[in-house]
């Protein structure tokens, strides 16, 4: 016998009254053969199917010539409550990485274990983090044992933090002048700033010092690549004490190209453009320097990316180059280390969170719920039962967490009811060893819609924003080919079928429905308050708008950028019989980006 196969892992739901263990093992031979073993198992105590946890069952199989000790681990789970949420961060115009598994959590707040992540990245593109400083959200969802669990990352686009500069010069391909000139030009790129006046470390325009009708000076650099850099440092040997003739140029322009070539010597290029310095040169502190040496540092507001660069300098008398550094910048990018939230607002309650992590509060009910959440840290809300809630937050880096408890101390609790597991239907994985399967054990009761739910109908999601209220908000349209949708239609009311609950929508969220090509048509239902950022940006062909009641307040900016050039919104009369108000809904439209050749019917 060489190998045998068999799983190593199974899951029951607490309360089970036996788990069904694997009746069989298949062992493989060298010969290629396999055989199927009978395993015998050992006994174990059954009090351990009452609590979640894990324990290991022993057992034996023999093939009539060898007998094989195995084990099993069984993994007995209680009532899952939610999957942990995520944030980190990633660079500009950058799609960031994100984990394959979350940790899923009883409602006590212990870790059960990691399952994997299904992450909707329909619509998320490089151009997603463009601009530093904002938080993208994405959704996501977790399955285990039949259920699933939503789930949100939380992704800053963080700024470059600059650590260090290279000097880039010393690798240059060619350097020329516009000379003849003294001295050496290319000690200007040996990595010698410093020059006492009796070395040749140095280039300078010594020969000009008595012709007052002298050019300006000329140097140029370029490279095999292109290189980055957002600052340039002159040394100049500088003798202002013993020698008048010795300055400082007069002026000196920065040039760059992204494309260049080298012919008889020279570096030429037909598209040279000048960057100029922010303010005045600073002057370099470096003790080491000798007193004829003076370092200015030129620095740019923005990162050049250039082939090639040209210095020309305008000067009167002669003028002593030592060092030319051309400067890249080695930037890095840093996740926030705190979980802390500064404020948790619950109702009318606000609460600050310092040393105590623990609060009783006089609300009758956690609804509008809400954060100050200045660190951008993941928070997953436990929902621990009908009086309490568990709240975990975990610093953008990972490597630190905060859990706050809140009770609603005069809301008497209520135990939830405890469904009666089927045996039958223990889970035991069979494709892989080692990897446990996810088909369901038991059917649960539909949970009731929380705050933050999503549910999908007639392809569109939606996501509910106070369950008192029972409002929700348009989260997106969900059709597999998105391009081929004509007409969307918001709708007044829609029915989650699972929970049996009718919601009001009242919001469409930013991007719902961007770039739906071939969209001709959309109808916004009466009770919609307002339409998010870029909602329907990119719906080119969008050239009717129907509004069915007059509750809109707020259009985003760019929520009917690049719709149709001619645009017919209907309205109701109350709005297309005012003037005032017809004039002002038309602004309001024009400034979200419709054209502004849109007709009000």
């Amino acid at each position: 016998m060489t190998s045998y196969r068999m799983t190593k892992h199974l899951y029951a739901p607490v309360g089970s009254s036996d788990i069904e263990l694997p009746a069989s093992v298949t062992a493989s031979y060298a010969d290629g053969t396999t055989k199927t073993c009978k395993i015998t198992w050992g006994t174990y105590d059954k009090a351990a199917l009452k609590t979640a946890g894990s324990f290991r069952i022993e057992g034996s199989f023999t093939d009539g010539t060898e007998t094989v000790d195995v084990y099993i681990t069984a993994h007995i789970y209680g009532k899952i409550k939610v999957a942990e949420n995520y944030s980190c961060i990633t660079k500009p115009n950058t799609i960031p990485e994100l984990p394959k598994t979350a940790m899923t959590y009883y409602a006590d707040g212990t870790a059960f274990e990691a399952r994997e992540i299904t992450w909707d990245m329909n619509g998320v593109t490089a151009d997603t983090f463009k601009n530093i400083g904002d938080i993208v959200t994405i959704n996501g969802k977790v399955s285990a044992f039949g259920e699933t669990y939503p789930i949100t990352a939380s992704v800053r686009v963080a700024e470059p933090v600059v650590d260090k500069h290279d000097n880039v010069a010393t690798a240059a391909l060619h350097l020329t002048d516009n000379g003849p000139y003294n001295d050496t030009l290319t000690a200007i790129i040996d990595g010698n700033r410093s020059d006492n006046g009796y070395s040749d470390s140095r280039w300078s325009t010594w020969g000009k010092r008595n012709d007052s009708t002298h050019g300006d000076a000329v140097i140029t650099m370029d490279w095999a690549t292109a290189v980055a850099t957002n600052q340039i440092n002159l040394f100049y040997f500088y003798q202002p004490a013993t020698d008048s003739l010795s300055t400082l140029p007069t002026k000196v322009k920065f040039e760059y190209t992204l494309s260049s070539g080298y012919e008889n010597g020279e570096i030429v290029s037909n598209d040279w453009k000048e960057i100029t310095p922010v303010g005045e040169p600073e002057e370099i502190n470096d003790s080491s320097l000798h007193q004829w040496t003076k370092g200015l540092s030129y620095k740019f507001a923005e990162t050049i990316n250039p082939i090639a660069i040209r210095i020309t300098f305008s000067y009167t008398g002669y003028i002593g180059l030592n060092e030319c550094e051309v400067m890249s910048p080695s930037t890095s990018y840093y996740a926030k280390t705190s979980a802390d939230l500064s404020a948790i607002k619950i109702g009318n309650t606000e609460l600050t969170p310092g040393t105590d992590n623990s609060f009783e509060i006089e609300e009758t009910s956690f609804d509008g719920l809400s954060f100050t959440n200045p660190e951008n840290a993941s928070v997953t809300v436990i929902p621990v039962s009908n009086r309490e809630i568990k709240i975990v937050s975990v610093a953008e880096d990972g490597k630190s967490r905060r859990t706050y408890s809140v009770v609603l101390k005069n809301v008497p609790l209520i135990p939830e009811e405890t469904e009666t597991p089927d045996t039958k239907e223990t889970e035991t994985p069979n494709t892989k060893p080692e990897t446990p399967s996810t088909d369901k054990p038991q059917t649960p009761s539909t949970p009731a819609l929380k705050k933050g739910d999503t549910f999908k109908v007639k392809n569109i999601q939606y996501k509910v924003l106070n369950v008192s209220k029972k409002t929700v908000a348009v989260v997106k349209g969900t059709d597999r080919k998105p391009g081929k949708v004509t007409k969307v239609t918001i709708p007044n009311t829609v029915k989650n079928a699972a929970s049996k609950t009718t919601f009001t929508v009242t919001q469409i969220q930013a991007n719902a429905f961007k770039n739906y090509k071939n969209l001709k048509s959309v109808i916004i239902g009466k009770n919609v308050t307002s339409i998010g950022k870029n909602s329907f940006y990119g719906c080119q062909k969008l050239a009717k708008v129907t509004f069915k009641g007059t509750s809109v307040k707020t259009i985003k900016s760019k929520a009917f950028k690049k719709t149709a050039s001619k645009v017919t919104v209907s309205v109701p009369k109350s709005i297309r019989n005012n003037k005032k108000k017809a004039a002002a809904f038309q602004k309001k439209l024009t400034k979200s980006g419709m054209s502004k050749k849109l007709k009000l019917k």
